[in-house]
């Protein structure tokens, strides 16, 4: 006993090769572990500080100290080693998540060398196959990068660690982790370790990074109906995806009838089964709509499958079929060539009829409207809304963006969108998410050029932004500038810049798509509220462009309005004059611009000022396609209007009574 003590004291004390400060509440935890008279435990204890802290003060393990962690969890019994790793990951955890919550000193996280040990017992990690210990290591991740105020992230060298044992699990597990830290990471400089880290990993497995993103993605242990089912008692617990940004739980009782709250008799028997199933919904949740951008992204990637691969990774998997069988995709084999989606469980053409020819010879595409006549995209269109089909994204309603007249003549730039005034800080986060980079600007050296780079086109494109109007700018307190001001659109290839004619069709449609998605979420013009607080500098840019033409997109969503008013309670209300859906109400008759959503109040047309609520039309209203905000927002607006004599809201009242 004098001997084990002796070993103890000297190991907390830093007199051997494990040294672990027993000045935090890690080194204290480890001291009751080492402490503990149980046998195996202790000699489990010791083996892992022996292995977690040796070789560890390196940004990388070595291939020394891989070989031996490896040999050790062959060795060990992983149910053992997890139960003791877990608790060690947890006070890790526990401490980032006080020191976020209390705002105390972010530099008072845990001792030097306990975070080395930390470090070893994340990478230790990556050889266990426990789901519950991984979970922990990505947990423990995302704590060390999340910014504290004033200081940044906590522990970058911690997190850095996790990010390490993800690379070094199987490529399929690993992958799946690292894709899921990058969704949730904000942090620019992380994101880019991440996809270094893929990069790498791609490599290893002679894959490319699109390849093994595909490989890795898990289907959550769904069915081929998108749903997730665990039988909890008498109940069935139901994970149901009802849109690529809404996935519910749901409870079937013993009866058969559907109820969306807990079973109140099974809250307190079954707490960690429910926690578990809330930790899948939001998981489900969280990745639907990286896997849905994912899949977006294609149309600038070349991306081409076997029917075999595309059956297997996009139609018969269970959580991206759910995106895939909404979509239309090309098959093509030798002279036959068509274009399909998923109907009535088979694969059919815009007729309905079934493709039957497909074979292991048939290449697959993700279908683009700029490559078929105007008949075909309608009839794509009719079918999407006559069988209430709705899309992850616009796809049968892409809007087409070709070389106009005024580009030929400018030859290499493009100003379609030159001149708008757009809030930064939302152009940044909208850059960031459209794959754009691009860092905020302020009264610093700080300036700098939207841009994307396309490797399977070995193209570049720039968006010209600046920071002032007629030599003047607005900061937020911190010295960032709250807008900013467009140019021109420049796009280049390895031999330099090209004129917008020699730009490939596909590609300039998307990249302008991209540049008007910039423009019309984030002009000052699309805020209803800005007329009232806004600088009256801006006035004129702020009235022209919320009355003003309308851009490719809101041409598409006069098309669908066109289609869908006529079939709505409020039909007898509405009309379309030029950019405008004319709705009559009983008090007023309104103009609601078409582009910005913007109101403007016959006969005078003074302006109304309504932030509309988007969650006031819910789902009773099909619309053929997700993620435009403002279809939904005139929808809400005109419903409200056509029956303006039963709006109680003052603020509303009081314009239309003026």
């Amino acid at each position: 006993e004098n001997k084990i003590n002796k070993k103890i004291d000297s190991i907390l004390n830093g007199e051997s090769e494990q040294k672990i400060s027993s000045r935090d509440e890690l080194g204290k935890l480890i001291n009751v572990s080492l402490k503990k008279d149980t046998g195996g435990n202790k000699t489990i204890v010791n083996k892992i500080l022996e292995i977690v802290s040796s070789d560890v003060n390196k940004s990388a393990p070595s291939k020394k100290w891989l070989t031996k962690a490896e040999e050790f969890v062959n060795q060990s019994n992983v149910d053992q080693l997890s139960a003791t790793l877990i608790p060690w990951l947890e006070v890790g955890i526990d401490k980032l998540k006080h020191i976020h919550k209390q705002k105390i000193q972010a530099n008072s996280f845990l001792e030097e060398s306990n975070i080395q040990i930390l470090r070893g017992v994340v990478w230790l990690s990556a050889f266990i196959n426990d789901d519950n210990l991984i979970n922990q290591v990505e947990e423990l991740g995302l704590w060390c990068f999340k910014k504290f105020p004033g200081y940044g992230a906590v522990s970058v060298k911690l997190g850095n660690g996790c990010l390490m044992a993800f690379s070094l699990m199987p490529y399929e597990v690993g992958i799946s982790r690292l894709t899921k830290f990058r969704l949730k990471i904000k942090y620019p400089s992380v994101k880019k370790q991440v996809e270094r880290l893929i990069e790498k990993t791609a490599k290893k497995y002679d894959k490319t990074i699109d390849q093994i993103e595909e490989l890795a993605v898990q289907d959550y242990g769904l069915n081929e109906d998108n749903e997730y089912r665990k039988i909890i008692d008498d109940y069935t617990a139901v994970i149901s995806i009802m849109k690529v940004n809404k996935v519910e739980l749901h409870w079937i009782k013993p009866d058969g009838k559907l109820q969306k709250s807990i079973p109140s008799s099974i809250k307190d028997s079954a707490k960690d089964q429910i926690a578990d199933l809330k930790k899948k919904l939001k998981e489900i949740q969280g990745v639907l709509p990286s896997q849905k951008d994912r899949i977006e992204g294609f149309y600038l990637k070349k991306r081409e499958w076997s029917y075999k691969d595309w059956t297997k990774y996009y139609n018969d998997h269970h959580l991206i079929s759910y995106i895939a069988k909404k979509l239309i995709w090309t098959f093509e084999e030798s002279d036959n060539k068509v274009e399909g989606i998923w109907f009535n469980n088979c694969l059919t053409d815009v007729q309905g009829n079934p493709i039957t020819w497909l074979s292991s010879k048939t290449k697959v595409t993700l279908w683009h409207p700029i490559n078929s006549d105007v008949p075909t995209v309608s009839n794509w269109r009719e079918f999407l809304e006559m069988h209430q089909i709705k899309q992850p994204f616009k796809q049968a309603h892409r809007e087409i963006y070709i070389v106009t007249d005024a580009e030929i003549a400018t030859e290499t730039y493009s100003n379609r969108f030159a001149a708008h005034i757009l809030y930064q800080f939302q152009f940044q986060a909208l850059c960031q998410t459209r794959g754009w980079a691009y860092t905020l600007m302020g009264g610093w050296d700080s300036h700098n050029t939207p841009s994307i780079h396309l490797p399977a086109w070995d193209i570049r494109a720039e968006y010209w932004v600046d920071s002032q109007w007629n030599n003047d700018s607005e900061m937020t307190e911190s010295g960032i500038f709250k807008y900013i001001f467009t140019d021109q659109v420049r796009i280049y290839d390895n031999s330099g810049q090209l004129n917008m004619q020699d730009v490939p069709k596909i590609v300039f449609s998307e990249l302008m798509r991209d540049v008007d998605l910039f423009v019309g979420v984030t002009s000052i013009g699309n805020d209803p509220a800005w007329i009232d607080g806004g600088r009256d500098a801006y006035s004129t840019y702020w009235q022209n462009y919320s009355f003003g033409a309308l851009n490719e997109s809101a041409k598409v969503r006069r098309e669908v309005l066109e289609r869908l008013i006529p079939k709505l309670k409020i039909a007898k209300h509405c009309s379309f004059d030029g950019n405008f859906l004319i709705v009559e109400g009983t008090r007023r008759t309104y103009k609601i611009h078409i582009g910005s959503g913007n109101i403007l109040m016959k006969p005078n047309d003074s302006y109304l000022c309504i932030v509309a609520d988007r969650s006031s039309i819910k789902d009773q209203v099909f619309l053929p396609f997700e993620g435009d905000h403002q279809l939904s927002i005139i929808l809400s607006k005109a419903m409200l209007l056509a029956a303006d004599n039963k709006i109680t809201d003052q603020t509303i009242l009081n314009q239309l009574n003026k």
